[in-house]
């Protein structure tokens, strides 16, 4: 610099800055190489105006060719003293810019200047020198930035493009996952009309209905080929049994509707082996769907009661408790028969039992304690009191105590149902978060499926009808008809040997008139004595209708008419009744005579025992019915009691017994992947997916919650009961949950689709000339599928040359000259990623032969989450199969990424190094699951479950998006891992724990800031820092990098955190969440808490209460659609 007297001060304070010194320690994320910016470099240009020497040899003078100099001296409008200015270097205006060199003709020699430009003594920017000198510092802030950017696009750590990472991850062989195709399972609906079996072939198309107008539909194809019946759209489970009328049920259902019934009609109701018995109307529901009467009767209080209550009790009933409850009942209702040591016997067993089960019980003072107690000790008197005269009333007292205690019992023994005291909200929110049992995961496909050999060569399966036909149909279309007759067949004697058990005949007829004998109203004999004494009056005899002991009667006619001697007059006989008046008594009808306190008689007159005359007997005189008995007798002696109480009842019509509703849910707790279907189906063969739908019916009361769920039929088999044959199914897994038998369906004609369209074109024709000729496909994206593979995905392309399929190849490298192969190569677009198809060139790969349009595609379009559409969203059919006429998703598509993100490719590169997709060590296994398309994180420990040790794996969805234990990605992913580690080592997959971040914190702002501009860039910072994408599993949460995050917003002055806590599953999901919301709610409300400095993401480890069950990896994170979670206050 020269010295500060030669200069003009207009520089002062103005210094050189360019070039800066850069240095970059390693493990930095971003590499700085700038060696200036546009301000430093105008800055620094600036400073050097007056002070920059130029050597002479250096600085050739430019003139153009009429400039004034020595080998120009005339020219005009120049004198010397302004060439000599020149010369100097101190014409105005010129700047301290560097000449460029000038041609040999025109170069002068300039002396050497210490500061050429001093003169130049404006700074204005709008000076065209400084304006000059502008533009070149914009030249170097431009050129610094691109060559920083490109410093960092150079390392996998530093590089911020995506194509950038997946360029540099390809030097070290690592693809950049692509996105997954959704998975979702279809149902499929046939016309009522169409009697024939379909196919709906691979390839059928369907799609969702958009939710709204920026949504789009996504459109899905079936996976596999099926035959559909419209007899399979929605099949029901069994809805009815027989009834057992051995003894009066509480409800008896006829079928029919419209039958004329009322409160108050009886009912002769006859059975074989026992009399005829009249049960009163107590009211009467018509089920007009299911065309069916229920008639109500009167309770009968009998020890049969106890039942009831028991199958309340753990197990359904079936432990064995319920099983000495029941012994205690067949030993009451054995009392008339004197089998005393039956009583003993249970009555020991039962006391037994009880003691046993009060031993047990966890909390033996609790209040159902005191209640089974209470009852057992009054049972146990009244049973003493039994055995010591067991015709006592006491047995209708034994049914209502052992009810009680039935039920007491049953609230003790639920270990699982949330106390009465509790909350019921929170109750629910566990049982509808799991299900009812762990859900079990089904085969992959039907040829993953293990078959029962046992159940599938049993008598009573549906394949011995296949033998059958296939063996003696003939044809395929004598096969066919076959087969459909055997199962006409089915339906009527079912599979198995006996045909199953015959249905006792039961009588029901509708008591439509009651009658009495003819003399049940007669007056009494009057005996007058004829000295006027006391009348006294007697009884008349039957067989003395005229009380005089004469057989014949003479009738005294009315004056005028013609006297009658009547010889012989009718009278009742056992064999013979005569009726109060004239009935119309149908052929076939039933007449019930019924003696008080004496038997019944039930008998069925033909046409010539039914006879219409008028009768003079006991004193009266009238029409009536004479009945003929023949060999049965109505009485016997001569008591004329046993026609005054005598009542006749004449049942003209019969009502058709028909089954009762079943109302217990499905499955049974017995069998949990077993349901009865409500008749005999044909072709349900194992391997064939249904989806169970209907209204859950474990949710402790509470209505209304539906549920589906897919399992796959392992076998079916055709059983038979008094109720007939129908189709039992008993699938590959147990179901989660129990439905209300009249909501649930059976979706059968079910098959696995994927998100995406086909697709085919012509790529273009081949040219055996060019080298690596690549095309782009015109309908990105390609769609990839979930796989077993160590990537954890598979194209959908299929590329045919001359109609001859080229394999895909992962670089072209390790290609020969005649591997007829090609490789993908992606292109990052805004929302998806470009792909072409890249050929050989003869070395590497073969060319392609010369032809006009030869090269063509067949592929599927179409991925990510936009495919993971909600349950009952796919409704449309793009095609429609022969009969089909719709199709409906009951579970939601699932399984569905989008392509890997730039972050997690720089972090999942090296970890494929490491891998080498051979699983060894246990961070292999975490390894590899990251690595797989739609995993986004995964964490393994080497744990013990109590028996050995196990492999526990932890993962999350890519985006945490849901994965189902059914879903693809799932399946694949347990099956890659079977395939690259050890398959002798037990691992276990589990998703993920949320811890839910609860954060309050105040904030000051600088003055010039406003709350309302600065507030909402505070919640996306934490929001960012605390989300998915930066957690890992494990990954505690500090106070400080929260209130860093605050800190970096700019306007923020100070931040105080005011709270710091999470909830976790087991908060959310357990009894205590109401507690600690109100925990945290005081924390909130106490003036200068200190909140936690740290909250505990734990990684896998076994549950404290329970050493076998193995808990996942927490991730901690602040969920921003629970916007209450992050409360942000104004400090002023």
């Amino acid at each position: 610099m020269s010295d500060t007297s030669q200069t003009c001060g207009c520089c002062e304070g103005v210094e050189p800055v360019t070039p800066e010194t850069t240095a970059n320690r390693p493990g930095l994320d971003v590499l700085a190489t700038r060696i200036g910016t546009h301000a430093t470099f105008l800055e620094t240009m600036i400073a050097r105006l007056g002070t920059m020497t130029i050597p002479a040899e250096t600085t050739p003078l430019h003139l153009p060719p009429d400039a004034p100099g020595p080998e120009n001296p005339d020219a005009p409008g120049e004198t010397q003293e302004a060439t000599a200015a020149l010369d100097r270097g101190d014409m105005p205006g010129v700047g301290a810019m560097v000449r460029p060199a000038a041609s040999a003709a025109t170069t002068v020699a300039a002396p050497a200047s210490p500061a050429p430009l001093r003169a130049l003594t404006t700074r204005r920017p709008d000076d065209p020198s400084i304006a000059l000198l502008d533009a070149w510092a914009v030249v170097g802030d431009v050129l610094t930035f691109y060559q920083e950017r490109w410093a960092n696009e150079g390392y996998l750590r530093t590089a911020t493009e995506r194509l950038s990472v997946m360029n540099l991850a390809r030097l070290v062989g690592y693809r950049a996952r692509p996105g997954l195709s959704a998975s979702v399972y279809l149902s499929f609906t046939l016309e009522d009309s169409f009697t024939e079996e379909t196919t709906i072939p691979a390839g059928t198309k369907a799609q969702s209905q958009p939710a709204g107008e920026e949504e789009k539909a996504q459109v899905f194809e079936t996976a596999e080929t099926i035959t559909a019946r419209a007899s399979w759209n929605r099949i029901r489970p069994r809805q009815s049994r027989p009834q057992n009328l051995s003894v009066q049920p509480a409800n008896l259902y006829v079928a029919g509707v419209g039958l004329n019934l009322r409160r108050g009609d009886r009912l002769l109701v006859e059975r074989p082996g026992v009399d005829p018995v009249l049960w009163r109307v107590e009211d009467v529901v018509e089920d007009r769907a299911a065309n069916r009467t229920q008639i109500v009767l009167p309770t009968v209080a009998t020890p049969t009661a106890a039942p009831s209550a028991m199958a309340a009790l753990p197990g359904g009933g079936s432990g064995a408790l319920a099983g000495t409850l029941r012994a205690l009942v067949a030993a009451l209702n054995a009392l008339d028969d004197g089998e005393m040591e039956a009583l003993e016997a249970a009555q020991a067993q039962l006391i037994e039992a009880l003691l046993l089960t009060m031993d047990a019980l966890v909390d033996p003072e609790g209040d159902q304690a005191a209640a089974a107690r209470a009852a057992l000790e009054e049972l146990t008197a009244l049973l003493d009191a039994l055995l010591e005269d067991p015709l006592s009333a006491g047995q209708s007292r034994a049914a209502a105590l052992m009810q009680r205690l039935a039920l007491a019992l049953a609230a003790l023994l639920a270990g699982d149902t949330p106390p009465a005291q509790g909350d019921p909200i929170q109750a629910l929110a566990a049982r509808l978060a799991a299900p009812r049992v762990a859900a079990a995961i089904p085969p992959a496909t039907p040829y993953h499926l293990a078959l029962d050999t046992a159940a599938t060569f049993n008598a009573t399966s549906d394949l011995r009808l296949r033998l059958l036909a296939s063996a003696l149909g003939g044809t395929t279309l004598g096969r066919t008809k076959l087969l459909a007759d055997l199962y006409k067949g089915a339906r009527t004697f079912g599979l198995g040997g006996d045909g199953g058990q015959a249905a006792d005949e039961v009588a029901i007829f509708v008591v439509r008139a009651t009658a009495a004998p003819f003399g049940h109203n007669a007056p009494l004999i009057a005996d007058i004595p004829d000295d006027g004494g006391q009348v006294t009056y007697e009884e008349w005899a039957i067989d003395d209708p005229l009380n005089d002991g004469s057989p014949s009667i003479p009738f005294e006619p009315p004056l005028g008419a013609v006297a009658i001697q009547i010889s012989n007059p009718p009278r009742h006989r056992p064999g013979t009744l005569y009726l109060d008046a004239e009935y119309d008594i149908p052929a076939g009808s039933r007449v019930y005579v019924e003696r008080a306190g004496g038997r019944v008689l039930s008998y069925v007159p033909t046409t010539d025992q039914i006879a219409h005359e008028t009768l003079a007997a006991y004193g009266i005189s009238g029409k009536s019915t004479r009945l003929d008995l023949s060999e049965a007798a109505w009485f016997s002696g001569n008591d004329f009691t046993n026609v005054r109480t005598t009542r006749v009842y004449l049942a003209t019509e019969r009502l058709t017994p028909a089954e009762e509703p079943i109302v217990a849910p499905v499955p049974a707790e017995q069998t949990p992947n077993t349901i009865q279907l409500n008749g005999v189906f044909e072709g349900l063969a194992p391997g064939r997916w249904v989806v169970v739908s209907g209204e859950r019916a474990d949710l402790d009361g509470v209505t209304g919650v539906m549920a589906s769920e897919l399992v796959m039929i392992r076998n079916a088999a055709v059983v038979s009961d008094n109720g007939g044959p129908r189709t039992e199914l008993t699938f590959a897994n147990e179901l989660s949950y129990r439905y209300k038998r009249d909501t649930a369906v059976l979706l059968a004609n079910t098959v696995r689709a994927t998100h995406g369209e086909t697709v085919s074109e012509v790529l273009g024709s081949g040219d055996a000339r060019r080298r690596w000729p690549a095309f782009d496909l015109r309908k990105p994206p390609l769609t990839y599928l979930p796989a077993p593979t160590p990537a954890g995905a598979e194209s959908t392309l299929t590329v045919r040359v001359n109609d001859v399929r080229w394999r895909e190849a992962d670089n072209h490298v390790l290609l020969g000259p005649a591997d007829r192969a090609y490789v993908l190569e992606r292109r990052e677009e805004k929302e998806f990623d470009a792909t072409t198809v890249i050929f050989g060139d003869g070395q590497n790969g073969a060319r392609l032969p010369t032809g006009v349009e030869n090269v063509t595609a067949v592929y599927r379009s179409g991925l990510g989450q936009a495919g993971n559409v909600p349950a009952g969203r796919i409704k449309q059919l793009a095609t429609r199969p022969l009969g089909v006429k719709g199709v409906s998703n009951a579970l939601p598509a699932t399984g569905g990424a989008d392509r890997e993100g730039r972050d997690s490719t720089r972090a999942n590169a090296p970890l494929a190094v490491m891998a080498l997709d051979r699983l060894v060590s246990v961070t292999d296994y975490a390894d590899f699951a990251r690595t797989f398309a739609g995993i986004g994180k995964a964490a393994a420990a080497e744990l013990s479950d109590g028996r050995r040790s196990v492999v526990h794996l932890t993962i999350a969805g890519a985006d945490d998006i849901p994965i189902d234990t059914t879903s693809d990605l799932y399946r694949n992913l347990r099956l890659a891992l079977a395939r690259a580690g050890d398959p002798w080592t037990p691992v276990q997959i589990a998703l993920r724990e949320l811890i839910l971040l609860v954060v309050i914190a105040g904030v000051r702002l600088h003055p010039d800031y406003l709350w309302s501009a600065v507030a909402p860039q505070i919640r996306a910072r934490l929001y960012e820092r605390l989300s998915f994408g930066r957690r890992d599993l494990g990954q505690d949460v500090t106070a400080g990098e929260i209130i860093a995050a605050i800190h970096t917003v700019p306007g923020v002055v100070y931040a105080d955190l005011d709270l710091l806590d999470g909830l976790t599953g087991a908060d959310v999901a357990g009894p205590a969440l109401a507690t600690r919301l109100a925990d945290l709610a005081k924390a909130a409300a106490t003036p200068n808490a200190r909140p936690l400095s740290r909250i505990k993401a734990e990684m896998a480890r076994p549950d404290r209460d329970d050493p076998t069950i193995l808990q996942p990896a927490q991730l901690a994170t602040l969920d921003p659609r629970l916007p209450e979670t992050l409360i942000l206050k104004e400090l002023t």
